[in-house]
C-alpha cells in the first residue's frame, strides 16, 4: 500500500516541535483555519514547517492571511529543516522506514522560530508561484529556504532591508545550537524558554 510522504514529514514534525516546545496539536477538523500547534495555556499559535537543506518551508497565501486576520493571540511559524531531500518514495518504501530515517538523522536538524510578522513580510517580498505539487487547489505560495532563514535570525542588516523591517524590533536567542528562535520586542519569549525540552532534539 502506498503512502504519502508529504503527510509523513507534516505529522512527524507536528509531533517534533510539540515535544520541544510543549505544545498541543490543534483539532485536526480545524487544520488550515487555525496553526497547527497552540501553547498549552492558549497564549500563542505556532504553524509548523518542515524542509529539507535543499528546499524550503511553503507558505500559503491564503492560510497565512486567515492566521494573519482571524487569530488575535500571537503568532508563529517554525520551520524546520532536515538532511532527507530526494526521492522519499523510492529511498523509503513505506512510511515507518521514512520517520526511522527521521529519527536517524534528527541531530541535524535545525529549528527556527520566527513571528508571522517576519513570515508576512517574507511573502510579501517574495516571488510567488502557484500551485504547489501535492495541493489540491490553486492558492500563491513563496518558500522560505534554509540560508535566508539563518540570515533573518542573525538579524542581518540587508536581509531586514529587503524584508522592510526593523532588525531593532527583533530579540534573538539561541535556545541550543541547533534552536533558534526570533521575538518581536521579547514577547514571548520567557514562555518559550520556559516549555523548551532540548532533551527530545
Amino acid at each position: 500500500m502506498t503512502y504519502s510522504p508529504s503527510n509523513v514529514v507534516g505529522d512527524y514534525f507536528e509531533d517534533y516541535a510539540c515535544r520541544v516546545f510543549d505544545l498541543d496539536r490543534n483539532d485536526p477538523k480545524l487544520v488550515g483555519n487555525v496553526p497547527d500547534l497552540m501553547a498549552k495555556d492558549g497564549s500563542f499559535f505556532v504553524e509548523c514547517k518542515a524542509a529539507s537543506f535543499k528546499n524550503g518551508g511553503v507558505i500559503k497565501e491564503e492560510q497565512l492571511f486567515r492566521f494573519n486576520k482571524d487569530i488575535s493571540v500571537r503568532r508563529f511559524y517554525v520551520f524546520v529543516f532536515h538532511p532527507i531531500c530526494e526521492n522519499m518514495h523510492q529511498n523509503y518504501p513505506t512510511a515507518r522506514r521514512l520517520r526511522n530515517a527521521f529519527d536517524r538523522s534528527s541531530g541535524q536538524f535545525q529549528t527556527y522560530l520566527f513571528p508571522l510578522s517576519i513570515v508576512l513580510a517574507h511573502f510579501d517580498k517574495t516571488h510567488k508561484r502557484i500551485k504547489y505539487p501535492g495541493m489540491t487547489y490553486e492558492d500563491k505560495f513563496c518558500q522560505l529556504r534554509y540560508r535566508p532563514a539563518q540570515k533573518i535570525f542573525q538579524l542581518d542588516s540587508g536581509e531586514f532591508f529587503r524584508l522592510g523591517l526593523d532588525p531593532k524590533q527583533y530579540q534573538q536567542r539561541e535556545l541550543h545550537e541547533r534552536v533558534h528562535i526570533l521575538t518581536r520586542q521579547g514577547h514571548l519569549e520567557d514562555k518559550l524558554l520556559g516549555s523548551f525540552h532540548p532533551e527530545f532534539l
